[in-house]
């Protein structure tokens, strides 16, 4: 089929949803999901209709995949988002789309995003150049962040530099405005991450129009498959590209993920305690399925951090609070934290000592999946800890009862989660025959 058939075909698809969200008398009628509106139910129906009687595959957000009842156009594939901005439409703000791309073998081929608040209409075909409304785009260059106007899907969590920033809630909308110069960059910074037909009609357009593209944490953009959530971030230039994954606490986040990941692999082959090797399956689970596993806010359930600080002393430990258990200072991972960091922060702030990694190497010497206060379960983390052996000086509001104790007495008042973590830690330093404590 040709490239200026498939793209009438693209057209009718957006002209019909956007006759159909003019004339629905009920645009906020919930549909069958959280997050979906009757609006998008019906905007795909008109969408598959024609696709498949054209004989297209389909990938829609509101249907996943499908094909036609008879023959179809071997490798090739529509990726539609009917309604883009599906809020903004219900709510009557007009900033709202409907995105299609076509795929085929090499990748995006014709793509088409047309505005149904303005009347705007982008499309692009692989190297034939990108449009709005017939338009040649060429994007204008920008070179550093500090002068950039750059919007995001999801709330930035630090202010990555930026002169000033929008958040509009039409992902394919925002991508194009980036290759007509409207905006110098658009970024997903949502932990949760796109769909692909939220951002693929948008990109070939970009492509088009010489925009730079690529994914925050350096995953594959192009994956056709309804589960995968990506995080694209596009700008006028690679320098605004470079700047942001740089500045940007999500790339730190993900990073963190994969080391736990690989830490607890390693992990698994050192420890013989069954509670602890449970807790670690359990965890790893978790850090798969779980978008935001350090959030205290997120779920009841989440990943902590601690530390077994060793010295000339002894090991350091204090009566929890609320508790009122002896056990290893440790807490919550903040925003933007590693866990590697949370557990020198944490140790730091319920001591008053200096403290570093042992040796100066992140360790994680045991894992723990326990119930804690406010009938949360946490996953904690234990990091191997070192410190000069000045007396602890906890500040005000911390627990005041801390305290250098003999390896031996440390032992016998932590409780068997405790245990099994300081055990771990005499015989890791044991094992490298560091110096006796």
């Amino acid at each position: 089929m040709e490239e200026s058939k498939v793209l009438e075909i693209a057209q009718e698809v957006a002209d019909e949803i956007g006759k159909s969200l003019k004339s629905s008398n009920d645009l906020r009628k919930p549909g069958e999901r959280k997050g979906q509106y009757g609006l998008d139910l019906t905007a795909d129906s008109l969408a598959l209709e024609i696709l498949h009687g054209n004989g297209f595959q389909v990938l829609s957000e509101e249907s996943g995949i499908t094909r036609p009842k008879g023959s179809f156009h071997s490798g090739v594939i529509a990726v539609i988002d009917p309604v883009d901005g599906s809020t903004n439409c219900s709510r009557g703000i007009p900033w709202h789309a409907t995105s299609i791309c076509f795929l085929d073998s090499l990748g995006p081929w014709v793509s088409l995003v047309k505005d149904h608040g303005s009347g705007k209409t982008f499309h692009a075909i692989r190297g034939g150049g990108a449009f709005r409304d017939g338009k040649l785009l060429k994007v204008e260059r920008k070179s550093n962040l500090s002068d950039s106007f750059v919007s995001f899907s999801g709330f930035p969590e630090t202010h990555l530099g930026w002169r000033q920033y929008r958040s509009f809630g039409a992902a394919a909308l925002e991508i194009c405005s980036v290759a007509e110069s409207g905006l110098d960059a658009y970024v997903d910074v949502s932990l949760e991450g796109l769909g692909v037909w939220d951002y693929l009609g948008g990109l070939l357009v970009c492509q088009e129009a010489g925009c730079e593209i690529d994914e925050l944490t350096s995953a594959e953009l192009l994956r056709v498959d309804h589960k995968i959530r990506r995080h694209p971030v596009i700008a006028n230039s690679r320098g605004l590209i470079d700047e942001v994954k740089l500045r940007s606490p999500l790339v730190r986040f993900k990073q963190s993920k994969i080391a736990t990941e690989s830490v607890l692999d390693e992990r698994k082959t050192l420890s013989s305690d069954e509670k602890e090797l449970y807790s670690i399956e359990e965890l790893m689970k978790f850090l798969k399925d779980t978008a935001d596993p350090y959030s205290e806010s997120a779920q009841a359930m989440h990943v902590t951090a601690s530390g077994i600080i060793v010295g000339e002393r002894g090991v350091i430990l204090h009566k929890h609070k609320i508790l009122g258990e002896w056990m290893q200072p440790g807490g919550h991972i903040d925003v933007g934290e590693t866990p590697w960091e949370a557990a020198l922060r944490e140790c730091r702030e319920e001591t008053g000592l200096e403290i570093s990694h042992f040796r100066g190497e992140v360790n994680i010497i045991h894992i723990d999946l326990h119930p804690a206060a406010k009938g949360h379960q946490h996953y904690d983390l234990r990091f191997l800890l070192e410190s000069s052996d000045s007396d602890p000086n906890p500040p005000k509001g911390e627990s005041q009862e801390v305290k250098w104790l003999p390896w031996d007495e440390a032992l016998l008042i932590g409780d068997h989660s405790t245990e099994m973590a300081l055990n771990s830690a005499k015989t890791f330093i044991d094992e490298r025959g560091a110096r006796e404590f």
